[in-house]
């Protein structure tokens, strides 16, 4: 129990971390004089680290051990937190920043990859639960915290926080954490690393991530570099596909566990899981913030009845899961409840009630949090006992995945939302051109808003809830897709089984599906 207790602190702070700098990401760049391409490095570059490192840290952790691995995460995190709370100069953090996050994509990856080693299959639904309670947890605080410490303290804090966690969890592993080491020879197992797998998949990911976070922020969508990045993150995905299945001797991703549609169902649900959720977190603090006219602490208090929410749900629906030893129709469910969550979002105006508003997050709350173990489980329980590391870690890469998806392309819709109503506002004579704010602006307008007269704040309140409503729409529809490819699942069992026996199970009832359909 005291190595779970560490456990939980591990995935808090790394949460605490995805959203704080986030939220108080306009005062950092007041305070270090970062331009508008600079902040960007320094808010995305982390997520961005973070994503690509998760499947090399998967291909790893079984040569050197998932406690080295995990602790090498640790420590890595630990001294760029200390070089990103001592920075002098917007350089110095963007570079900080960003190896952050090669040792965030680590822990992330490796939580629940430990929750396996210690848990029997038929328990993991609790343990899962409680983990991702946790994390939730510092969702939470995060985005609180991040705006606590912009409006009323240092930034520096921010960072500063991470060293006693940092340290309090490396103890507590190092001191609890015993499971076996790896047997066979080092040298033996370091050549069979797949080296090539490793540089098409990290210069895939980097081509498409840039493409993907790059568009309608540093270059508009039409731009040769970010039209050239996605093409060839496209051609790089095919590629490495094709040398993974065909030419690789030992793939650094098993193709394998790709292959059952329950594992393929639970990958993109984390990949929709990832968009969503980062959706909840950031723009819906800007309804508050802007169509409300509130502060940033006042706004980051507001979204807390659906923030706070997801891990109650992920915690108890994560023990009635172990109890039942089922998951899919609760994950069926989940999504139900996210579409329509999102859905409602959508009637959002500047006058509505904050009743309702509470209550349209709840809602959504109540599916996003039921789909953290879900989405885990349903991958851990089609895949054999030893591909169950690397399939976990693929869970938390394709939530990063879609963490930065939300951050690119939600923000291109915003912004793009955002461009067209100010432009029909001024066309009309409503908006004034020299109270016009352009798109790129438009997300840390807040208090350049508050200085115009009423009258065109009204407009800005009307214009902020306009461009939210293109998102939510289109983030329900991407919800209500998962909730189609939810049905494919198999709901196997959680009792104790060899994963061999899993797969055939599976892999039989997929044959008889296509004997019923011919």
């Amino acid at each position: 129990m005291h190595l779970h207790f560490y456990g939980y602190i591990i995935d808090v702070f790394i949460a605490v971390d995805t959203v704080i700098v986030a939220t108080a990401l306009p005062a950092i760049t007041r305070a270090v004089k970062a331009t508008s391409n600079e902040a960007y490095w320094c808010g995305t570059g982390f997520l961005f680290a973070q994503t690509v490192s998760q499947p090399l840290y998967g291909a790893f952790q079984e040569i050197v051990g998932h406690k080295r691995t995990m602790l090498f995460a640790l420590g890595l995190f630990l001294v760029m937190s200390v070089l990103c709370a001592t920075a002098q100069n917007v350089t110095w953090l963007v570079a900080s920043r960003v190896v952050q996050g090669l040792g965030g994509g680590g822990v992330n990856a490796m939580v629940n990859v430990l929750v396996s080693d210690m848990v029997p299959l038929h328990e993991r639904g609790t343990f899962t639960g409680l983990v991702n309670l946790a994390g939730a947890v510092g969702l939470v605080s995060g985005v609180v915290l991040g705006a606590a410490f912009a409006e009323k303290s240092t930034w520096r804090l921010i960072f500063y926080i991470n060293i006693p966690i940092c340290l309090l969890a490396a103890v507590g592993l190092i001191l609890c954490l015993r499971i076996p080491r790896p047997t066979k020879p080092f040298r033996t197992e370091i050549i069979k690393i797949d080296y090539l797998g490793a540089a098409l998949l990290t210069s895939t990911l980097v081509s498409l991530l840039y493409g993907i976070t790059g568009g309608g922020v540093l270059y508009p969508w039409s731009h040769v570099r970010i039209i050239c990045a996605l093409v060839i993150g496209a051609l790089g995905v095919i590629a490495t596909a094709t040398y993974e299945w065909k030419g690789a001797r030992y793939p650094m991703i098993p193709p394998a566990i790709f292959l059952t549609r329950t594992s393929a169902s639970g990958y993109f649900s984390a990949w929709v899981h990832g968009v969503v959720l980062w959706a909840l977190a950031y723009y819906l603090i800007l309804y508050f913030l802007i169509a409300r006219g509130h502060t940033l602490l006042h706004s980051a208090i507001e979204i807390l009845p659906g923030i706070a929410t997801i891990p109650f749900c992920a915690a108890v629906f994560g023990i009635v899961m172990a109890i039942t030893k089922h998951y899919k129709y609760f994950n069926v469910f989940a999504w139900i409840s996210l579409s329509i969550g999102i859905g409602l979002l959508a009637l959002l105006t500047p006058n509505i009630s904050l009743g309702k508003a509470y209550g349209y997050q709840i809602v959504l709350a109540i599916g996003g949090g039921i789909i953290f173990p879900g989405r885990i489980l349903a991958v851990q329980v089609s895949n054999k006992d030893e591909d169950v590391a690397i399939a976990t870690t693929m869970v938390s890469f394709f939530t990063s995945l879609g963490e930065a998806f939300g951050v690119g392309v939600g923000g291109s819709i915003f912004q793009n939302r955002w461009e067209a109503l100010t432009n029909s506002y001024v066309q009309s004579g409503i908006l004034p051109e020299e109270y016009r704010i352009g798109n790129h602006a438009a997300e840390g307008a807040a208090e350049s808003i508050k200085q115009f007269p009423e009258g065109i704040q009204a407009v800005y309140r009307e214009v902020m809830t306009g461009s939210l409503r293109t998102l939510w729409i289109t983030f329900a529809v991407f919800s209500a897709v998962a909730f189609f490819v939810s049905l494919g699942q198999r709901n196997l069992s959680l009792a104790e089984k060899k994963g061999e026996e899993r797969d055939e199970e599976e892999m039989q009832g997929d044959l008889q599906m296509g004997e019923l359909e011919r």
